[in-house]
């Protein structure tokens, strides 16, 4: 199969924002994709001139409001009804973003649920033997992580998204080389009640072993995962890499394992901690307890300590912040603000450094598949961010950038488009109503067709606790 990607507008995003440039315009996932793919006679660019298949890349959820005009960019029909077996490409989709799968049903001709690298072999084999013909979305639709949106009906259908055990897929061929990049992990042990990543399943290790091995000649590597702290041999890793001369130029998420760890100091590597919480009996009860406003200050000043002694080039860390999450208001901004402070006077007395904290905020978007998805969409983050900036009129060791990402017209919209079913289309192409309003736990929802890992008794339950730690039962 010859087939042409579209990660609808995902890497032009990623670019302008790094200014990194990959070869063949495919993001990480898509690189995946076609190694997965190439054993079994995919090949897979963003330059196909005929292509046998269109593959689209929907990376978050906003990017399925892009669907249909990558469609009409590509000269097929957006509507899968109008077009023709045998004149057009079949059109396959697949990434965080199809987790409810049901909005795009009538743009798409299948869903890879979940991880690909079981269910894409199949069905390789099966348009291998059928092509693009009706015979080969029956078949399709018996294949385990696949949703095919004319085969199946999901209010009698049960489906399971895909889950890979074996996710060595970045250490095999040329995918590490292409991209200076390996995972190392998949998934992520911590259950942070707002990420879906942590509610996927258990997080897949690769082995150290096979990381080393695969970046043995590259100099510059992005150690690929949710929380590479989280590898237990993050340590042995990055010892070994300090020791032949190559640096890491991956994200660092957890404070808390970073601090632990004491990692090597790399002048290309993003610090970027999910702090999430303006408060700390918030963090608590999302799944951070270990971030107390007394430990922030600890790790960000003995992280800072670290920059100055090693005379690390970029003393930049950046805290992502969420807006809106149950029990707290703007006002909940004085106790970050307090803890902000004393990070500033604990940089002027004890580590005598100075350091700069970039604080972004973006309103919550109540991840589908977590304990917050009945919850409803954050306010503004504007208006945290203000709060904040008003309470630290002066800081004298640390500097601080005040970032608010998506906009709550957005957000809401978003939210509205992943909590439709298949009316989902219209909301697509037109103006969707917002879906703002919180939802009783255990309301069924959308994706519920769909089976994963983890029972939704068990996400329910810690809904419910969570409900009555922070919202009042």
């Amino acid at each position: 199969m010859r087939a042409r990607a579209d990660t609808l507008g995902t890497w032009d995003s990623f670019r302008a924002n790094t200014g990194h440039h990959g070869e063949g315009g495919l993001t990480f996932p898509l690189h995946l994709v076609a190694e997965i793919g190439r054993p079994h006679g995919l090949v897979l660019s963003c330059d196909e001139t005929n292509p046998d298949a269109l593959f689209l890349g929907v990376h978050e959820f906003a990017s399925m409001f892009q669907i249909p005009k990558a469609l009409r960019r590509h000269r097929v029909p957006p509507m899968s009804k109008d077009r023709q077996f045998g004149v057009h490409p079949f059109v396959w989709a697949g990434g965080q973003g199809t987790f409810n799968p049901l909005p795009i049903a009538d743009f798409v001709d299948l869903v890879v649920l979940g991880d690909a690298e079981d269910s894409l072999p199949d069905l390789l084999r099966l348009w291998a033997q059928h092509g693009n013909t009706a015979a080969f979305l029956s078949f399709a639709a018996r294949v385990a992580g696949v949703f095919v949106p004319t085969e199946h009906n999901e209010r009698t259908d049960r489906l399971v998204r895909g889950y890979a055990r074996d996710v060595s897929v970045s250490l095999r061929g040329t995918a590490a080389a292409h991209q200076c990049r390996v995972e190392i992990s998949r998934g992520c042990p911590k259950k942070c009640l707002f990420c879906g990543l942590g509610w996927l399943g258990k997080p897949r290790h690769n082995s150290t072993a096979q990381i080393l091995k695969s970046i043995r000649c590259i100099p510059s590597v992005h150690l690929q995962a949710c929380d590479a702290e989280a590898h237990p041999d993050i340590v042995e890793i990055r010892k070994a890499m300090s020791a032949a001369g190559q640096t890491d130029t991956g994200c660092t998420a957890s404070m808390d394992e970073e601090y632990d760890s004491a990692g090597s100091l790399y002048y290309n590597k993003q610090y970027n901690f999910g702090v999430e919480a303006a408060t700390q009996c918030v963090r608590v009860a999302i799944g951070k307890p270990r971030l107390t406003n007394e430990f922030l200050c600890e790790a960000t000043a003995s992280l800072f300590s670290r920059f100055h002694e090693r005379d690390v080039k970029s003393t930049r860390i950046a805290w992502h912040m969420i807006a809106g999450l149950p029990g707290e208001t703007p006002d909940s901004c004085e106790e970050l603000a307090h803890a902000l402070r004393a990070i500033d006077r604990s940089l002027l007395t004890v580590a005598r450094t100075v350091g700069q904290i970039q604080i972004r905020w973006q309103p919550l978007f109540p991840q589908p598949g977590t304990p917050l998805q009945w919850e409803a969409a954050g306010e503004d983050a504007r208006a945290w961010s203000w709060s904040l900036r008003r309470r630290l009129s002066k800081t004298y060791g640390l500097k601080i950038d005040h970032v608010s990402g998506r906009s709550d017209k957005k957000n809401q919209r978003t939210l509205s488009l992943v909590r439709s079913g298949r009316e989902g289309s219209i909301m697509i192409t037109g103006e969707p109503a917002l879906t703002i309003k919180r939802l009783a736990v255990g309301t069924p929802m959308p994706w519920d067709f769909v089976d994963g890992q983890i029972q939704r008794a068990a996400i329910a339950k810690s809904a419910e606790v969570f409900r009555k730690k922070v919202a009042g039962g």
